[in-house]
């Protein structure tokens, strides 16, 4: 039956747009709290933190939406992000899960030269699959050098 249909269909959107919220809300307070917090406890600047996280969770929907919008194939823009996902956080996870303890500096600067092989590696090879495979390797060389050379700092 037809009333059937959009009782479904409305179901199916609103699952859809629950998640995409509660991800949206995970990565504004993330940001707020992983990135922006400890850059203000260091420069001891006020934060008002629910505001902050309003501002990211509006700017990283907004970047979504203009990336959405930009891309002709959305599903060729979800393989793209899995694909930078994975040299991002292989190394990193694999190492919390042995117990490997660093620092914030040390994942940071392993971040930003992952994320610039990333790109520089699929714009050269124009392939995402072999561009991930380079950025978890230089992921794995920065980390674990970084971690040596900040032991002492940790």
């Amino acid at each position: 039956p037809i009333g059937i249909i959009g009782m479904a269909t409305a179901g199916l959107i609103a699952a859809i747009m629950s998640t995409a919220d509660s991800a949206l809300n995970s990565a504004g307070v993330m940001f707020a709290h992983d990135v922006v917090r400890p850059l203000c406890d260091r420069k001891k600047w006020e934060l008002n933190d629910l505001k902050f996280v309003k501002i990211a969770t509006l700017l990283l929907g907004a970047t979504a939406a203009f990336l959405a919008y930009q891309s002709n194939n959305i599903i060729k823009l979800l393989f793209y992000s899995a694909a930078l996902l994975g040299p991002l956080t292989t190394i990193p996870l694999i190492a919390g899960a042995t117990g490997l303890k660093t620092n914030a500096k040390t994942f940071f600067i392993s971040l930003c030269a992952t994320l610039q092989t990333f790109v520089l590696a699929s714009l050269l090879l124009n392939s995402k699959d072999l561009a991930a495979l380079i950025s978890i390797i230089v992921n794995g060389i920065s980390y674990t050098l970084l971690h040596i050379t900040q032991r002492d700092k940790v």
